[in-house]
């Protein structure tokens, strides 16, 4: 037998002898337990609460990154002054450039995190969240994980920042000096 009716079972027919596909449901033998019914309560709070939990944990990411860029910030700017120990050269350019690049980075991961703390609160209409996800809850989900993606990209950016902000120190440093 060729076409469709190859994938149903042997002797499955319909009025006219065609073949007849298998029902994709079927009704369980028991009910569930209570276990898998406290379960299935449990997800469904997880899911409910999810965006909240998600925004709640970046406000707290957004809240220490703003101070962390704010130490940054001060340091960068009261050790300005002594840039000019750093001889003019290589050195002198990769320190600022290091470091600059670190505070953008930082800027950056703070604004993905602000963004994942307070989501895009664009007007739609119910028939608009129906037609796009199918259900307010999926809506709710899909919000959930657009802000932990935002989150995500928060923390790797803070990760780069950081790492870029060790080599600048670093560079500063040991760079050479202005002769005296």
């Amino acid at each position: 037998m060729t076409g469709p009716e190859s994938a149903w079972p042997p002797g499955a027919t319909g009025d006219e002898g065609a073949a007849v596909p298998p029902s994709r449901y079927r009704r369980p033998a028991e009910p569930p337990s209570p276990l898998a019914l406290r379960n299935l309560d449990d997800w469904d709070q997880l899911v409910e609460t999810s965006l909240d939990r998600v925004t709640e944990t970046a406000q707290r990411w957004q809240a220490g990154l703003a101070g962390f860029i704010g130490i940054i910030t001060a340091v960068l700017l009261l050790g300005a002054g002594r840039t000019d120990t750093v001889a003019r050269g290589w050195a002198f350019y990769a320190v600022i450039s290091v470091l600059l690049v670190a505070v953008v980075l930082a800027i950056v991961g703070l604004w993905n995190a602000l963004a994942a703390s307070a989501p895009s609160m664009a007007v739609m209409s119910y028939q608009d969240v129906i037609a796009a996800h199918g259900t307010v809850r999926a809506y709710k989900v899909a919000a959930a994980g657009k802000a932990l993606e935002r989150l995500a990209c928060a923390k790797r950016l803070m990760a780069v920042a950081l790492a870029l902000l060790v080599v600048g120190i670093a560079l500063w440093w040991f760079a050479p000096g202005v002769p005296a």
